[in-house]
């Protein structure tokens, strides 16, 4: 091309641009804005496309070969493209959710360098839904969904995640989470593999029938066990009086007198069983607490034909010649307590007839068939609860020592009853929350002695009375022994192994209550003794586990009860986050009911918190019996405190653990 061409060309370009500049101009100039806004922006980019190449035409002009330069990378036309325009950004697309198939497996006992696929170990296929943004707790909730329609009693964190490499398995090592991104390297084309946790394979056990019939089915007859387990026949005169301003589970001067010298006086025969004892309880309280006098004189006679029958299978307490049955240490579990090897066929039996595979459930059948006497907890705020008691006094600086004495001359018979504790010099009816506060207190001095730095086999014959109070306290509604090792408590339920004698007589110790039995035939039952490093008390559930009992909205005292509130729920904050030394989440659950942590068959009355109108302190107090925690409040001539002395005083009742002296 010569000169005089590019020349005209360049000419041409130029009346180009002034047109299409003049008719831009115009429709600027135009009072009507109708036109879209797109078309404004595409005449732009065209004018600007028609400038640049004139430009780059004239620049080719000084070449002195006559022929045009060829375009570099920068010069080279994009103005056109829309991908490109200044501030309009390209939109990323966004991943779909993707199906993954997974597979549960069971390997059983086999060794790490065993695992392989095959179909005999299938437990569960399935699919789950995941998106780029699931995290391992996304991923966990999924996975226990699909899982629990078959294995009900399986949780999200009971799942172990694995590699699989023609067909050969191993537990990744790399991996610190198992987020979306981490589990499509271990996924890669295939499947999700996963088993339970070791010792977990027990809750792979399926159930036939619906679980939520089964669980209906079990609580009518839990009801009819309950209710004919309560028989009883007295005469007595019970006085209550309750002030307004307080409320608690205290005692004062208490004595219980059995019939025949002590001796028991259960008995069976062909004919009747009589049961006597005369009781005298007086409980005095102050500042206008609760006070109960009880003076009763009962008679129960039951004849062969009587017998409570729970599952057409007859209990019954057979004690030779009117005497207690003592413990021999040294004689063989087998010989001394038949009678709960009986009681533990029947429960076990009881629950594989009727399917029962939830560990809290088979907590609650032997719960049912093993206790006996006054009811666990109290089952209404307005009634007195009453029944037969193993009564033990402790001491509260040498618990442990204290608890050992009282309960190594305990008669088996009577290791069936409901414990109640006094500790020395401290006021507490034992309704419930002191028993709970005594097993707190000894499995915390049991675990540092006896467990915290290994078996101790010079110490064997008392791990005989330990295995007793563990197995009290899973019964009783007391905290649950999560602290023994997964060696060490396979090797307490195992059968097949020779134990040592520590492990033996711990062994013995648990066959006295029937744990021994049951956690041997019913494996799942030992999910409940696991150790649970993830439980930690959250201020959450503590807001939801003390639920507060406002007065009317409206009023005054409301008005008052929502700052005192207000100031308690910071207060927990305060003490979550570890600011107030020496007090955790805890504490306080401790100073309300006698336990750290929510039983596994939960309170039977709900926790509270009540207000009352100030009358010495803003000191809280509480009815562990109860679950009852109680908040002075302002009245129209005291003020609350400022928000620093108000915690102090929190702090002094949270840290104290007695339940007041004589």
């Amino acid at each position: 091309m010569d000169r005089s061409s590019l020349t005209k060309l360049s000419s041409c370009l130029g009346e180009a641009s002034e047109l299409v500049k003049k008719i831009l101009d115009d429709e600027n100039a135009s009072s009507e804005t109708s036109r879209p806004e797109t078309s404004s922006s595409g005449g732009n980019r065209l004018f600007s496309a028609l400038q640049r190449a004139r430009s780059m035409l004239n620049s080719s002009q000084s070449s002195t070969s006559g022929l045009g330069k060829r375009l570099n990378k920068r010069e080279r036309l994009r103005a056109t493209s829309t991908a490109n325009d200044q501030g309009q950004r390209k939109k990323a697309k966004k991943e779909d959710m993707k199906a993954f198939e997974f597979v549960l497996l069971s390997l059983g006992e086999e060794d790490e360098d065993e695992w392989t696929i095959s179909d005999d170990k299938i437990m569960l296929r399935g699919l789950i839904q995941l998106s780029p943004e699931s995290s391992e707790a996304d991923i966990r909730r999924k996975l226990g969904e699909v899982t629990r329609v078959k294995f009900p009693t399986v949780t999200d964190s009971d799942f172990v995640f694995l590699r699989a490499i023609r067909r050969k398995l191993s537990i990744p090592v790399t991996c610190d989470s198992f987020a979306y991104k981490q589990l499509k390297v271990v996924a890669g084309q295939g499947s999700i593999y996963v088993k339970l946790k070791p010792g977990f394979e027990c809750l792979l056990e399926n159930n036939d029938s619906s679980y939520d019939e089964l669980l209906t089915s079990y609580m009518g007859k839990n009801e009819q066990v309950n209710y004919s387990q309560s028989i009883r026949v007295s005469n007595s005169q019970s006085t209550s009086q309750v002030d307004n301003s307080q409320s608690a589970c205290q005692v004062d001067n208490s004595q219980s007198t059995r019939v025949d010298n002590s001796q028991s006086t259960a008995r069976l025969g062909n004919s009747q069983s009589t049961q006597v004892y005369n009781s005298q309880s007086t409980s005095q309280l102050d500042n206008g607490q609760s006070t109960r006098v009880n003076n009763s004189q009962s008679t129960s006679q039951v004849d062969k034909s009587q017998s409570t029958v729970v599952d057409n299978s007859q209990f019954t307490s057979q004690v030779e010649n009117s005497q207690s049955t003592q413990v021999d240490n040294n004689q063989p579990t087998s010989q001394v307590c038949p009678e709960m090897d009986k009681l533990a066929e029947e429960a076990v039996a009881y629950c594989q007839e009727n399917n029962i595979s939830n560990p809290s459930e088979i907590l609650r059948v032997i719960q049912n068939k093993f206790v006996k006497g006054r009811n666990l907890e109290v089952q209404r705020v307005e009634e007195v609860s009453e029944g037969m008691t193993q009564y033990i006094l402790v001491n509260r600086k040498s618990i442990l020592e204290t608890a050992f004495e009282e309960l190594k001359e305990v008669a088996l018979s009577d290791l069936q009853k409901t414990l109640q504790v006094d500790f020395y010099g401290e006021e507490a009816e034992d309704l419930g929350g002191p028993r709970k506060e005594f097993f707190r207190l000894v499995l915390s001095e049991i675990h540092a002695k006896y467990f915290e730095k290994g078996l101790k086999d010079h110490l064997a014959e008392d791990y005989q009375i330990v295995g007793k109070i563990l197995g009290l306290s899973i019964l009783q509604n007391g905290k649950l022994p999560r602290f023994l090792e997964e060696e060490i408590l396979e090797e307490i339920f195992s059968t097949s192994s020779k134990p040592n004698s520590a492990i033996q007589h711990l062994q013995n110790g648990l066959k006295c209550l029937g744990i021994h039995q049951i956690g041997c035939q019913l494996p799942m039952f030992l999910h409940l003794l696991r150790r649970n490093p993830d439980h930690m008390l959250t201020v959450k559930q503590l807001v939801h586990l003390l639920k507060p009992e406002f007065s009317p909205e409206g009023s005054n005292s409301r008005s008052l009860e929502n700052k005192v509130y207000a100031a308690f729920v910071k207060y927990m904050r305060e003490v979550a986050s570890g600011r107030r030394h020496g007090l955790s989440l805890s504490s306080i659950l401790t100073f309300v009911t006698g336990t750290d942590e929510e039983p596994v068959l939960g309170f039977h009355i709900h926790p509270s918190i009540q207000f009352h109108e100030v009358q010495d302190s803003f000191l809280p107090s509480a009815n562990t019996c109860i679950g009852c925690l109680r908040l002075p409040r302002p009245a129209l001539n005291v003020q609350l405190p400022a928000t620093e002395v108000l915690f102090s005083l929190y702090d002094m009742a949270f840290l104290n653990t007695f339940f007041g002296t004589k």
